[in-house]
């Protein structure tokens, strides 16, 4: 029979049936086209399995009367005697208990279906549950709150993991995430949560953020659980916990969890046998918590400051700084869409020109000019010479720049606090207007322009024509000399 009869007639959730069957429970047979087939020996076991988890057993104890570690009848007495002394609502199952020992059956020979209707005959003839769901001792606010705090924490943590590594190996841009950056960050961080959490808790009973907010989690024995259960766990809080961290949704789903815990009742994803501990939270681990909500700010902001500068450094062959002015291009979003910047440090165009493309601004590709001397690049110049040309002449301040950057950004003496490159775009304003110098930490860099029959009005980077003008020319040289 396929699993979904198996389901109806035992009434146990596919995924308890796939977890008792990664347990060794049951063995279904594997059909050639994938799918399960269980035998007339695998409803029968479910129906065991069910009829003693009903009486309280816990999967390991489970395991251990299947395999014969405990003998039936042990097993029984010795959950007689719990639930006789227990305060909750189990006399239908002690009684029960009591029936299966008096006759003396054997595992191969209990019915787990004839008792399960006998409890079901019981509950209508009384009217009560034979077996009252137990409730855990409800959570004070305080524990409910670290408990939420830590699975934020290891969140953050996860994506942190995702930035570092995008940043630092792949050299991906932080600040020009979009919307569809920090998506595939959670989605990455929620398949690394999956992996790891599990890996963590059962060989500490730990995550890094329940350990920060002093919780460990155990099975009632005081052990460890183990990988496989912590992995249907896991996958549950990722489903019904946190909805996937889809926005708004998992926000409803965590609010959900948290009044379920408050009251006392068990999440969908938690194992009968699991327990949670609160370690008292001291000055220390006070502090630790602050110092981590700070290590993480910091850690953001270094990230991106390390950015800023290029990943050359030092003396610059001239492949090297074509490398550094394609970063910088990348950093500032700029692009020229039919033309790439190669290794010998030229704009060169990568596709024809659109013929039924317009230009209300004129701009040349700037033709570059590079000095080496042993290897090393000494000078970065390009001249533009535009003449006859009655339209707005762009400024050169995003080329200026970004030419700029790539020199001064490997210089050795400057670090990841002393360059911004959005900003050095608006300083370097000036000089694509009028003439001028400056120096920064040994690089030269100067401007020299002329234009006439063009008009520079506040507020507008193009130079605009004048109308009643004969003569339109402009004019323009920088350079850049590293001693």
């Amino acid at each position: 029979m396929q699993i979904k009869e198996v389901e109806e007639r035992t009434g146990l959730e596919r995924s308890s049936i796939r977890f008792y069957e990664k347990e060794g429970l049951i063995h279904p047979r594997r059909l050639e086209n994938g799918y399960r087939e269980y035998g007339e020996e695998d409803l029968q076991a479910l129906y065991k399995i069910k009829l003693l988890r009903s009486l309280g057993a816990t999967v390991e104890e489970v395991k251990e009367v299947f395999s014969g570690g405990t003998a039936l009848g042990s097993f029984l007495t010795n959950r007689g005697s719990e639930l006789q002394k227990a305060k909750d609502a189990t006399s239908f199952a002690e009684e029960l208990c009591q029936e299966i020992i008096q006759e003396d059956v054997s595992l191969e020979d209990l019915d787990g279906e004839k008792y399960l209707n006998r409890l079901n005959d019981k509950e209508k003839s009384t009217g009560r549950k034979y077996y009252e769901k137990i409730k855990l001792p409800a959570m004070d606010r305080k524990e409910c709150v670290r408990r939420f705090t830590a699975r934020m924490f290891d969140l953050f943590f996860y994506k942190l993991m995702v930035m570092t590594i995008r940043a630092l190996i792949f050299g991906q841009i932080l600040r020009n995430d979009t919307i569809l950056n920090h998506t595939a960050d959670v989605v990455i961080a929620l398949i690394l949560m999956f992996f790891l959490e599990p890996v963590l808790l059962s060989r500490f009973g730990t995550t890094l953020g329940k350990y920060i907010m002093g919780i460990e989690l155990r099975d009632e024995s005081g052990e460890y659980m183990s990988y496989p259960v912590l992995k249907f766990r896991t996958k549950g809080v990722m489903v019904k916990g946190m909805a996937f961290f889809i926005p708004v949704l998992s926000w409803y789903f965590m609010y959900r969890s948290y009044q379920m815990v408050m009251q006392g009742e068990r999440l969908p994803w938690e194992d009968q046998s699991e327990v949670y501990s609160f370690r008292k939270l001291h000055n220390l681990e006070q502090n630790l918590f602050i110092g981590v909500i700070l290590f993480y700010t910091v850690l953001s902001v270094f990230i991106q400051r390390v950015q800023t500068l290029p990943p050359n450094r030092g003396d610059l062959t001239l492949a090297e700084y074509a490398e550094n002015y394609r970063y910088y291009a990348r950093y500032l979003n700029v692009s020229y869409e039919d033309y790439d910047f190669d290794d010998y440090g030229q704009w060169v165009r990568n596709k024809e020109r659109d013929p039924f493309h317009l230009d209300l601004i004129y701009r040349e590709i700037p033709m570059f000019k590079y000095y080496v001397r042993d290897n090393r690049l000494e000078e970065v110049s390009f001249e533009i010479h535009v003449k006859n040309k009655k339209l707005p002449i762009a400024t050169y301040e995003i080329e200026m720049t970004l030419a700029y950057l790539a020199m001064v950004g490997a210089q050795k003496d400057v670090g990841i606090l002393d360059l911004n490159p959005s900003s050095e775009i608006f300083g370097m304003g000036p000089l694509a207007q009028t003439s001028g110098e400056i120096q920064r930490d040994g690089v030269k860099v100067s401007s020299e322009i002329s234009y006439e029959g063009y008009e520079n009005r506040v507020g507008l980077r193009p130079l605009l024509p004048i109308d009643d003008s004969d003569i339109h020319e402009f004019s323009l040289r920088y350079r850049i000399i590293v001693p």
